[in-house]
């Protein structure tokens, strides 16, 4: 299937499990877990995973799927692969706990080392994101209608960048990956309720 074809069974997909999420959310009833790396995940989470992961199967049963809540697949086994899901079934799992509606699901097809089309729905506010290879990028109001994103063109060197980040995240964590020729200013997300 081309990348037009697929999408729009991968935003249907997104917004399936978004909508799982929101039910669990909204109702407040889920399970939290500590994995091994010390980061949570819920019942939430997991039941997002199944449903993403049972339907893109379904819809391109040559494509693996990785996911967050299950990347136990050996790099050597995931190195080979030319092209997969790439899926956070609840990103912003910490928001999610703590009941900021900041968090999203997200969906990427990865060919060749690289991201050729992505999802992301917000399940609170309704809002889907997607970019499609050589289709742009675009955004989609819970009311339905459509707009035309993009980013800004640079010509020059970066010397400075603004991140967005989680108001829960360990800034020292994200400093330490970034490169120390760029300055940064760090912009957390909503402000806490």
């Amino acid at each position: 299937m081309a990348l037009p074809e697929l999408l729009p069974d991968v935003i249907e997909i997104t917004r399936s499990a978004g909508q799982v999420i929101l039910d669990i959310y909204q109702d407040g009833d889920f399970e939290e877990i500590t994995k091994s790396d010390q980061t949570p995940v819920t019942s939430a989470d997991l039941a997002a995973h199944k449903l993403i992961t049972e339907k893109l199967t379904a819809l391109t049963p040559d494509i693996p799927v990785l996911s967050e809540e299950d990347c136990g697949v050996p790099f050597s086994d995931r190195q080979q692969w030319q092209r997969y899901w790439l899926i956070d079934p609840l990103d912003g799992t910490q928001e999610f706990i703590a009941g900021s509606g900041d968090f999203a699901t997200i969906i990427a097809l990865v060919e060749n080392n690289h991201p050729v089309m992505g999802v992301v729905y917000a399940p609170v506010s309704g809002v889907t994101y997607y970019a499609c290879q050589d289709k742009g990028a675009w955004k989609i109001t819970p009311d339905g209608d459509m707009h035309r994103i993009s980013t800004m063109k640079r010509d020059e060197a970066i010397t400075s960048l603004s991140i967005a980040i989680s108001r829960r995240q360990d800034i020292h964590a994200v400093t330490e990956k970034l490169a120390p020729e760029i300055n940064y200013d760090l912009i957390p997300l909503a402000q806490p309720h």
